[in-house]
């Protein structure tokens, strides 16, 4: 099945019609699966050690206890995938679009986790994270425990401040303080007549 997979790449076919969605269990061991749409797909047992699956697209993927020792995943959207389990050491995940990704119980030991975008993923209970590197992917928006939510420093770092200074900038801050072409309200001076 892998040669027919590559067969299919090499000939500039469309790959989403040809590439099941159960990949699970299967040995893709230093394949070159690079640029590849493998969304929904279900890698988990897979034995991935030292692929390439840099560009791919794999949002929502369940690459539970899969091993990917060493796997290059540079710059792959890997959007809600799940991670349980897995086992990526080694593994290169710089620029990875890994929003709302679980990685419980993953063994993350030496892996690249640089420039990657990690707002809403899931790390509880991960092996191998340093306490500098928690403190960084927390800071930007990651889950360490169950009762954490996403990090307020990033709601106002990145929705908040953007959103006031866009606002104040189309003047609705404004208008919204400063009422414009509303007629004033005259005190009532009307005399009270004694009986």
């Amino acid at each position: 099945m892998e040669n027919t997979i590559l067969s299919y790449r090499s000939m500039g076919g469309n790959m989403n019609n040809n590439i099941p969605d159960d990949m699970s269990g299967r040995d893709l061991c230093d394949r070159n699966l690079a640029h590849f749409q493998f969304n929904g797909c279900d890698f988990s047992h897979a034995k991935l050690n030292g692929a390439t699956l840099s560009e791919s697209q794999l949002c929502g993927a369940n690459f539970s206890q899969a091993m990917l020792c060493g796997t290059n995943l540079a710059n792959a959207k890997l959007n809600g995938a799940k991670f349980y389990q897995a086992n990526l050491t080694g593994a290169n995940l710089a620029g990875a679009d890994l929003r709302c990704a679980d990685f419980r119980k993953a063994d993350l030991s030496e892996a690249n986790l640089s420039n990657a975008k990690v707002q809403g993923a899931q790390f509880q209970n991960c092996k191998g994270i340093s306490k500098e590197t928690k403190r960084n992917l927390k800071d930007r928006g990651a889950i360490f425990q169950s009762g954490d939510r996403l990090d307020i420093k990033w709601w106002v770092q990145y929705a908040i401040v953007p959103l006031t200074v866009a606002l104040i900038g189309s003047n609705f801050v404004t208008a919204m303080i400063v009422p414009q072409n509303q007629p004033s309200v005259q005190p009532n001076t009307a005399t009270t007549v004694k009986q």
